[in-house]
């Protein structure tokens, strides 16, 4: 609580926070929300007393936590009425001054690259991880969608000829309103084949080597999930993160700029670089309500060519030469 008491002397103010008297008392968790704001604040200017450097936001929201349950326990009641809606709160704050740290996509290429080393082992853990990082990457899966995909949400179907996937997913930004976008991945062949990969891990996990099965229309456990029996949980944004730069570090990529949206980032620029750049496709496929996917969908050297050779091949003639009173006068 050191922080806590060089914040109180910083302000000298005699009452920071109000003791509530019943529980649910707005006026005094409204006062003591706004006290934490300041102290989330004010140590975002402070510097570790370890490094020198400035507080990063996780120290921050670290404190502030520490400081509001020691509080509530002092005061034998909760400091705060609405505790999510302050951690919101103090997490847009906390972030406000951070720069956001742009991550590089995991694309195919690495995928293939790191099929070597990566797709051959039979621990149940990684086989469940290769697969939900085959399947993110191709379906532009935001790390935490994975906690919303189930056992129903995948079936097996033949179209136009081809043995497909077809994996509903729920977009986490949208849950309680959108309904759910299937996603059709067909069986590419290779080692980074995202079919190939789900098809090991059910014959594996789900069947004990028995043989494949197929997806019940009842069946609600996790999709992606890790352990076995009642331990087992649905794998999480960390267990991506880490496998995301265990593949980095395969791929000759650096493990620090890749992260749980690093799959989304290389779907989506991998299609950008193949020419599917359709609005309509990428926003469907990528669940944005906005054209932001294509801050997603960066460019690669193959674009730049591209687009140059278009440059320097223009010969249609503009309309400023062929209709004469077309051109409006600049304003000066």
């Amino acid at each position: 609580m050191a922080w806590l008491g060089a914040f109180a002397d910083a302000v000298r103010h005699r009452c920071l926070f109000r003791t509530p008297t019943v529980l649910g008392d707005m006026a005094a968790a409204t006062w003591n929300e706004w006290s934490l704001v300041l102290f989330t604040q004010w140590l975002r200017t402070q510097c570790s007393h370890k490094t020198g450097a400035t507080l990063t936001a996780a120290t921050v929201c670290q404190y502030v936590s520490a400081a509001c349950a020691a509080l509530s326990r002092c005061y034998g009641v909760a400091l705060l009425a609405s505790r999510l809606r302050f951690d919101r709160v103090m997490k847009h704050i906390a972030l406000a001054a951070e720069p956001r740290r742009k991550r590089q996509g995991i694309r195919a290429a690495h995928l293939r690259m790191a099929a070597a080393t990566l797709a051959g082992f039979t621990d149940t853990r990684d086989v469940n991880l290769w697969a939900t990082a085959a399947v993110a990457h191709v379906c532009l899966l935001r790390a935490g969608e994975l906690k919303h995909l189930r056992h129903c949400d995948a079936q097996w179907a033949t179209r136009d000829g081809r043995c497909c996937l077809v994996l509903h997913v729920l977009p986490i930004k949208k849950r309680k309103l959108a309904s759910r976008v299937p996603i059709i991945i067909p069986m590419i062949g290779g080692p980074a084949c995202p079919c190939a990969a789900f098809r090991r891990r059910l014959f594996i996990i789900d069947s004990g080597g028995r043989g494949p099965l197929g997806a019940a229309a009842n069946d609600s456990r996790p999709l992606f999930r890790l352990g076995s029996g009642r331990q087992s949980r649905a794998a999480s944004t960390a267990d991506l993160r880490h496998f995301a730069k265990r593949i980095a570090r395969v791929s000759g990529l650096p493990p620090k700029e890749v992260g749980g949206h690093s799959f989304r980032i290389g779907g989506a620029t991998d299609m950008a670089d193949y020419g599917v750049v359709a609005p309509t496709m990428l926003k469907t496929r990528g669940r944005w309500g906005s054209d932001i996917g294509y801050i997603y969908a960066r460019d690669t050297i193959a674009q730049q060519f591209h687009a140059a050779n278009a440059i320097y091949a223009a010969s249609g003639e503009t309309l400023e030469s062929a209709f004469a009173d077309w051109v409006q006068p600049a304003r000066r």
